[in-house]
């Protein structure tokens, strides 16, 4: 659950805790405007929270991303993704590592690699 719906869902709880017909509507209000103010701030930082894109970093910068961290969901364009691995130890069981290449703002391909099924139409 992100931080955003966690908050909205406690909002929601606690507005369920108040007795509606008993509160003066003014206070209603007021538990409602301070759940929107509550969500409104909460939502840039959960926008930002995105995948990284590895047009706007450097070769060097993704490549150490990747390093860093294992493994990372990189945007490699406005519509397409893939999961790019430091290694074959974050790849799942019976997939091996193959290189690929990705844009970078200075290198068209820069080598990484990622994770793929080397029998990708046998059935067991």
């Amino acid at each position: 659950m992100s931080g955003v719906d966690a908050i909205s869902f406690e909002c929601a709880l606690r507005l369920q805790e108040l007795p509606m017909n008993t509160l003066p509507r003014k206070h209603v209000i007021a538990a409602l405007a301070a759940c929107g103010a509550v969500l409104v701030t909460a939502l840039p930082s959960a926008a930002q929270s995105g995948r990284p894109n590895s047009t706007t970093m450097s070769c060097g910068q993704a490549q150490s991303m990747i390093n860093q961290r294992g493994a990372v969901v990189m945007s490699t364009g406005r519509y397409t993704f893939d999961r790019y691995v430091a290694n074959r130890s974050f790849c799942q069981h019976g997939e091996v590592t193959r290189r690929d290449y990705i844009p970078t703002k200075d290198n068209a391909k820069c080598y990484v690699l990622r994770c793929v099924n080397p029998q990708p139409w046998r059935y067991d």
